[in-house]
C-alpha cells in the first residue's frame, strides 16, 4: 500500500509540473449501468446483477494522465430472497492513464476509495463501511473537444465488516457514460 500512494503522489507531482495538457483539463462525467456481484463464498456469490450509476470531476494534468474523484450508487438483491439486499456507495479516487489514437481515447486506472455499504434482510439491517480498491479499463470516443461518449469496465473490493465477518461487497461494474470537458 505504502509503494502504491508513493507512486500516485510522483505521479501528481510530476503532472502538476508539466506542461497542461491542450484543450479543456476539467471534466465531469455520468456513468450508468450494471453491476455484476463477486462469486466470492464470503461476497455476494448468491446476488442478481444489478444496477450501477456514478458521478466523476477529473482533472487531466497532461495528455496521458488524470486524476479522477467520484461517487456513485450500485445495489444487488439475492437470488432467491428479494428481501435481502445490498447498497453500496463508493467514493473513489483514480489515476487514469490515457493513450489517444484518433478521436478515441484508451483508458486504464487504478484507484482507491471508501464504500459505504447497508446490508439487509428480513429482521436485520446493518451499515457498514471499509476502505477497496479498483482497477478500470474503458475508452472514450470524442464526438467533439468538449463531449465524449465512452464505455468502461471496472473491477473492485472491499470488505466491510457485518456481524463481525468481513463481508466482500466488490464485483465489477459496466457503464456507459457521456463527460464532458471544460
Amino acid at each position: 500500500m505504502k509503494k502504491f500512494i508513493s507512486v500516485i503522489t510522483m505521479a501528481i507531482m510530476l503532472g502538476a509540473t508539466s506542461v497542461y495538457a491542450a484543450g479543456p483539463n476539467n471534466y465531469v462525467g455520468v456513468k450508468l449501468g450494471a453491476f455484476f456481484p463477486n462469486s466470492d463464498s464470503d461476497g455476494l456469490e448468491n446476488f442478481k446483477t444489478g444496477f450501477n450509476g456514478e458521478i466523476d470531476y477529473g482533472y487531466k494534468f497532461i495528455p496521458n494522465f488524470a486524476l479522477e474523484a467520484g461517487v456513485g450508487w450500485y445495489s444487488a438483491v439475492d437470488k432467491d430472497n428479494s428481501d435481502i439486499k445490498v447498497t453500496v456507495v463508493p467514493v473513489t479516487l483514480t489515476a487514469i492513464g490515457i493513450l489517444p489514437i484518433d478521436q478515441i481515447d484508451l483508458i486504464g486506472g487504478v484507484g482507491l476509495g471508501y464504500y459505504s455499504a447497508k446490508a439487509e434482510a428480513p429482521g436485520f439491517s446493518e451499515d457498514k463501511g471499509a476502505v477497496g480498491y479498483h482497477l478500470l479499463i474503458g475508452a472514450d470516443y470524442n464526438l467533439t473537444n468538449e463531449v465524449a461518449l465512452g464505455l468502461e469496465g471496472k473491477w473492485f473490493q472491499s470488505k466491510p465488516k457485518f456481524n463481525d465477518t468481513d463481508t466482500d461487497v466488490g464485483g465489477i461494474d459496466l457503464n456507459l457514460g457521456v463527460k464532458y470537458r471544460f
